[in-house]
């Protein structure tokens, strides 16, 4: 336990610092450094959902779990978390994802999200090997995601991660039981995985949000994911030459999915996402002068700002973090201390 809290308060600390004021994550298949990281999100003040990952096929005999033992420790570390972790942090269900979660343990955690009213979190669709591994796992499934929806995993609440490679139909699929994607694109350039098509994604009404999937990516800030995200849509503009039509995505829809886009995949745009009156007091205050790539000429607009802070801005840009209303992060408050 303290290894663990050791490096996640580093990690928590990390994400705070870069403006991240809610945050979902993949812990580890440990029940207890799992609740480790639920405690650390509290004290430190982030809005977290806090996975114990779960996996009980086609992993290292040092890191792999038994059916009924995973599902016994997930049941418990949802006790444990729903005790602990009050209005801001709260247990998501976590199959790593098919390959390495048998059908039986994928369907009583579908069931347990749904008679828990829980969140949902899995990798999808990342590499095209995955997906073929996927069919010969499960060759009973028309696709990867109809895995998903056979074992009652899917849902408003469920956030799919990558989603690089679905058909159109798995699109379907996603859109109708309101599940959403996490485009992770520092990830998907890192491992070589490929470019996820955000527009199509948004085209076929799919809720999309960013993530940052450290360490598959190397950076834990969602202002890399931002640029990524609209790199990586230009890339597919490329490959469209002949459409005319095709729209890359522009810095005002990567501040859309970092922001609006999250609370929507949370099925939480009602509380989360925007400054919008009745919403709860998360948000951050930006200073253009906190580093020099960003200081002003003093010519710009506001619209002109907000678009440097995307593509130059830092966490020495962030000095203050509020998340429910109470500062988390206040670079000015540890100057003067």
């Amino acid at each position: 336990p303290e290894f663990s809290l050791q490096v996640y308060e580093r990690c928590v600390r990390s994400t705070l610092d870069s403006g991240t004021t809610t945050a979902v994550y993949f812990a580890t298949i440990h029940k207890e450094s799992s609740e480790c990281l639920a405690l650390v999100c509290n004290k430190l003040g982030q809005r977290a959902f806090v996975g114990k990952v779960c996996m009980d096929r086609n992993s290292p005999d040092y890191y792999v779990e038994e059916t009924k033992e995973s599902l016994q420790n997930t049941e418990e570390f949802i006790n444990q978390v729903e005790k602990v972790g009050g209005n801001l942090v709260h247990p998501v269900i976590t199959p790593r994802f098919v390959p390495s979660c048998s059908r039986q343990l994928m369907e009583n955690l579908g069931n347990m999200s749904k008679e828990r009213n829980l969140h949902v979190q899995t990798h999808i669709s990342e590499n095209k090997k995955e997906v073929e591994w996927v069919k010969n796992l499960e060759p009973d499934c028309d696709s990867y995601t109809q895995v998903y929806e056979k074992c009652n995993l899917l849902g408003s609440r469920t956030i799919l991660a990558h989603g690089v490679h679905l058909s159109d139909q798995e699109l379907s699929i996603i859109r109708k039981t309101d599940s959403g994607v996490s485009h992770c694109p520092n990830s998907n350039f890192s491992l070589k995985s490929g470019v996820c098509d955000v527009r199509r994604l948004k085209n076929h009404h799919v809720k999309v949000g960013l993530g940052t999937d450290c360490s598959g990516g190397y950076s834990p800030s969602l202002l890399n994911s931002m640029r990524l995200t609209i790199l990586a849509s230009n890339t597919q503009k490329f490959s469209r030459e002949e459409d005319e039509d095709y729209e890359a995505l522009d810095y005002a829809d990567a501040i859309y999915l970092a922001t609006r886009g999250g609370a929507r995949l949370l099925d939480m745009e009602d509380k989360l996402g925007s400054l919008d009156t009745g919403k709860l007091a998360d948000f951050i205050l930006v200073d253009m002068k906190g580093q020099k790539n960003t200081v002003p000429f003093g010519h710009e607009s506001s619209q002109d700002l907000v678009h440097k802070f995307v593509f130059l801005g830092d966490d020495r840009n962030v000095v203050k973090v509020v998340v429910n209303g109470k500062e988390v992060k206040d670079v000015r408050l540890s100057h003067r201390g």
